[in-house]
């Protein structure tokens, strides 16, 4: 059993290495490119060497993943997504230091973004009919090279990062479901909300933020599943239904004066 264990864990270093030579190979082609006068293609081989880096993230998440009962299908979808794996590569070494801010979070989602929009605004010819925009135009110089900059900046700390397979089975299952849980629009719309992101800002703790979450939906679920029950007892008994369900819906976070739900009412 130990040398199956070696052996997995062996194939996975192995694996986050290759990511990080890949992306020390992209990112000295960027700076060839660069130095040949074209930031446009320097620019998305350095988005190259970002996503190579938060590819190696996620396959650390997904070797630690895999040896739970029932590993979550996000982090496969997370690999094959431009945009997660530009926020990966800066997301996974946040969370797991527990020095996520809400300002960090939402500085990543935001680069994640607006990186991958320039990017392909570099790579592709765009024409409609006022207007034709030129790949080798849509990028500077100075843009580029500041890309190119953070890649080798992000890829040195890679190097220096060491892969952990001791990652509990809470801060496994908070991130597990804090991933999930920003799939869903309408979850996401809450997580993301003023509420949310001053708790966030006050407990200056990524876990204990997403734990503080998963605690409100938990509950709010709970007491739903719970009203309902009630309303189906009462229809089976022959009672009247004239229940509140008051507390069916939850939509979002706590205000100040506590939780805040959508009122159903039942005739």
């Amino acid at each position: 059993m130990e040398d199956i264990k070696k052996d997995s864990r062996n194939r996975i270093v192995a694996a986050m290495q290759a990511c990080v030579d890949h992306a020390r190979a992209l990112l000295d082609s960027a700076r060839a490119v660069q130095t040949a006068g074209h930031p446009n293609i320097a620019y998305h081989l350095a988005v190259l060497t970002l996503e190579e880096l938060g590819r190696r993230e996620l396959i650390a998440v997904q070797s630690i993943s895999e040896a739970r009962p029932a590993p979550p299908a996000w982090i496969h979808k997370h690999i094959e997504n431009h945009i997660q794996k530009l926020f990966w590569c800066f997301f996974g070494a946040a969370f797991s230091i527990e020095k996520l801010t809400k300002e960090m979070l939402e500085s990543m989602q935001k680069f994640a973004q607006q990186t991958h929009a320039t990017r392909l605004a570099g790579l592709y010819v765009d024409h409609t009919e006022d207007k034709l925009s030129i790949p080798a135009e849509a990028i500077s110089v100075d843009n580029a090279q500041s890309l190119i900059d953070l890649a080798a900046a992000r890829l040195e700390m890679a190097v220096s990062e060491k892969f952990r397979d001791d990652i509990s089975q809470d801060a496994l299952d908070l991130q597990t479901w804090f991933l999930t849980a920003t799939e869903d629009v309408e979850k996401r719309r809450m997580i993301m909300g003023n509420a949310s992101m001053t708790k966030l800002a006050e407990l200056k703790d990524a876990q204990a933020w997403v734990r503080w979450l998963k605690e409100l939906f938990d509950k709010a679920e709970a007491e739903g599943r719970a009203a309902a029950e009630e309303e189906l007892k009462r229809s089976r008994e022959g009672l009247p239904r004239q229940v509140s369900l008051s507390r069916l819906w939850y939509t979002g976070p706590p205000t100040k004066g506590g939780t805040t739900y959508v009122q159903c009412t039942v005739h």
